[in-house]
């Protein structure tokens, strides 16, 4: 989650920030949801890592769903995936942002490219489960506003990947209406790092 301290013109993230800034730095400046304004909070959970909280009810903002529950997992992937695209379309990539909002689509992509061209390609990467039907409604949202995208699904053992799962139907049906489908395989072991002291 990218954020904005109070008075400052530039988000930034917060592996930046464990760089940077001590846990009492981080805890005592103003916070700002880069997407709603509301004001937020940095919390290090017993399980999770740094990560920003909204201080008050969220709901409406539009990235309190998809963005307040990723994990670690989930940001490696699309970020790696992202990578690779960027690398593989070199030159033609003009910007690549991160929960980028897609006002006309009316999504928050996990990572969004422009081309130099003006066109855009979302990177929706996906960990957790998620329905065939899900799949068929995001992926209309993006080509409605005239966004390619690409779904990025993590292969393990024992997946939602296996014949005749929902993810695998939903894979079937992208690739058969010609959309682009990478299936990834994730082999990391994620330690949060302390922030100085």
């Amino acid at each position: 989650m990218t954020t904005t301290p109070t008075g400052e013109s530039e988000p930034r993230d917060m592996v930046a920030l464990r760089r940077t800034f001590t846990a009492d730095d981080i805890r005592t400046q103003e916070w700002h949801c880069k997407f709603c304004d509301v004001a937020m909070i940095p919390v290090l959970g017993a399980v999770r890592e740094w990560h920003f909280r909204h201080l008050r009810d969220a709901s409406e903002c539009p990235a309190h769903r998809e963005l307040e529950t990723e994990s670690p997992r989930h940001r490696l992937l699309k970020q790696t995936a992202a990578e690779a695209l960027q690398i593989h379309y070199g030159a033609r990539v003009a910007s690549l942002e991160y929960e980028a909002r897609v006002k006309d689509a009316g999504r928050i992509a996990d990572a969004l490219l422009t081309m130099t061209d003006a066109t855009r390609l979302a990177v929706e990467a996906q960990v957790s489960p998620i329905s065939f039907e899900n799949v068929q409604r995001r992926t209309s949202s993006y080509t409605d506003a005239d966004v390619d995208v690409i779904w990025v699904f993590i292969a393990e053992e024992g997946t939602r990947l296996r014949p005749g799962s929902s993810w695998d139907n939903a894979r079937t049906w992208l690739i058969d209406e010609g959309y682009m489908v990478v299936i990834a395989t994730l082999d990391t072991e994620v330690t949060p790092l302390p922030l100085a002291r």
